[in-house]
C-alpha cells in the first residue's frame, strides 16, 4: 500500500505572521499575511519612497529658482539707481552747461567759439560725449536719439563681439557713422540686422535683433540718420539692441567710441 505523498506549499498559499506577546501575559496576539499581501506592501513602499524622493528634488528646484530670483532683483535694483545718479548728473550737467553760455555772453565771447559745446551730452554710460575731433570719422555716440531710456544688459567680451543694450520694443536706433549700407536684412543669429561700412576710414558698424529696418542695401546714411527700431529677432529672449563696432575687420569694445 503506497502513502500519497503532500503536495509542496507554493508561493501564492506562503503566509508571513506577526505574533505580539505582551509582557502583561495578557493573550498573544498573532496577525497572518499572504504572499500577495506582502508584495503588495512593497509596491506601497516603493512608491512612496518614489514620491518623498521627487517631491526633495522639487524642492530643491523650487530653492534655486527662488536664490535666482532674488539675485535678479537685487541686480535690477542696483541698475535703477545708477540710471538715477545719471540722470541726476545728466540734469546738473545741462545746466552748468547753460551757466557757461550765459557767462560767455555776459563777456562777450563769440558763438563760434562755443559752437562745438552745442553738441555735448552725456551717455547713459555716465560719459561726456561730443567733445573729440573729427567724430564723423568714426563712430560716436549711443546709437539711439537722445533721451531715450536704455541700459548695458550684456558687454563686449572674447566671447561676445559688441554690446546689448536693453530697450523697450519698438525704440528708434540711429546710425553712429557716415557710411554705406553694406547688408540690411535677415540673419540666422541676429534676426534682422544692419551693417553700415566707411570704407574710407575703415570702420564698419552692426546693429541686431531689429524688429524692422528703414534702410536698403547700398544706401548712403548719416551719422544721427534712423536705421531702424529695437526689437528682438533672430537669437533673441527680449528686446534689445546688439551694437558692434569692427575697424579694418577687427572687432572693437563699443565702450571706446558711445562716449565720444
Amino acid at each position: 500500500m503506497f502513502k500519497r505523498e503532500k503536495k509542496g506549499v507554493t508561493k501564492r498559499q506562503k503566509k508571513y505572521s506577526i505574533v505580539i506577546i505582551p509582557d502583561d501575559g495578557s493573550k498573544i496576539k498573532k496577525y497572518a499575511f499572504s504572499q500577495r499581501g506582502v508584495n503588495a506592501l512593497k509596491v506601497v513602499f516603493i512608491c512612496i519612497i518614489i514620491g518623498v524622493l521627487g517631491l526633495v528634488l522639487e524642492y530643491g528646484n523650487m530653492i534655486e529658482k527662488n536664490l535666482k530670483i532674488k539675485e535678479l532683483e537685487e541686480h535690477n535694483k542696483e541698475l535703477v539707481e545708477r540710471y538715477g545718479k545719471l540722470q541726476s548728473f545728466e540734469e546738473e550737467f545741462a545746466q552748468f552747461k547753460e551757466r557757461v553760455f550765459k557767462l560767455a555772453n555776459m563777456l562777450g565771447v563769440e558763438s563760434k567759439t562755443l559752437s562745438s559745446a552745442e553738441n555735448i551730452s552725456v551717455n547713459q554710460e555716465g560719459n561726456v560725449s561730443g567733445l573729440s575731433e573729427n567724430v564723423s570719422e568714426k563712430p560716436s555716440g549711443l546709437p539711439f536719439l537722445k533721451g531715450t531710456k536704455n541700459w548695458v544688459s550684456r558687454s563686449f567680451s572674447d566671447y561676445h563681439s559688441g554690446m546689448d543694450f536693453s530697450a523697450s520694443l519698438g525704440t528708434t536706433v540711429i546710425s553712429t557713422i557716415d557710411g554705406v549700407v553694406k547688408f540690411a536684412g535677415w540673419n540666422d543669429t541676429l534676426g534682422n540686422v544692419v551693417n553700415i561700412d566707411n570704407e574710407e576710414t575703415g570702420y564698419g558698424t552692426v546693429y541686431g535683433h531689429l524688429t524692422k529696418y528703414s534702410v536698403t542695401n547700398g544706401e548712403k546714411v548719416s551719422k544721427g540718420n534712423v536705421i531702424g527700431y529695437v526689437g528682438s529677432t533672430g537669437n533673441s529672449t527680449a528686446p534689445h539692441l546688439h551694437y558692434e563696432v569692427w575697424l579694418d575687420g577687427e572687432s572693437k569694445d563699443p565702450r571706446l567710441y558711445v562716449g565720444e
